[in-house]
């Protein structure tokens, strides 16, 4: 967990879950990147574990993904334009 918060840099900040399934079911959670290719139903979903942050001050809630999971998605199911606003080039 972070010791500041990136959006206001306070230092009041709360650890907590998402709930993506019941809690008895896995305490996982799942990113699901927008912009994608119309149609895109499977392999669009980047697990993580479900641990966020959240500060006190400002509201602003946060957690972190495999950076190289959430490119991939992107590159290979990622609309043109949000490919290349990233900077991201096709795995196709």
């Amino acid at each position: 967990m972070a010791d500041k918060c990136p959006e206001c840099g306070s230092e009041k900040i709360a650890g907590g879950i998402v709930i993506s399934q019941p809690d008895y079911v896995t305490r996982g959670a799942y990113f699901r990147p927008k912009e994608l290719k119309p149609f895109t139903l499977f392999g669009i979903n980047i697990s993580f574990p479900n641990n966020f942050s959240a500060c006190i001050d400002c509201g602003f809630i946060w957690a972190k993904v495999k950076a190289d999971k959430l490119k991939s998605v992107i590159s290979k199911k990622g609309t043109d334009r949000l490919r290349e606003r990233l900077g991201i080039k096709t795995d196709e």
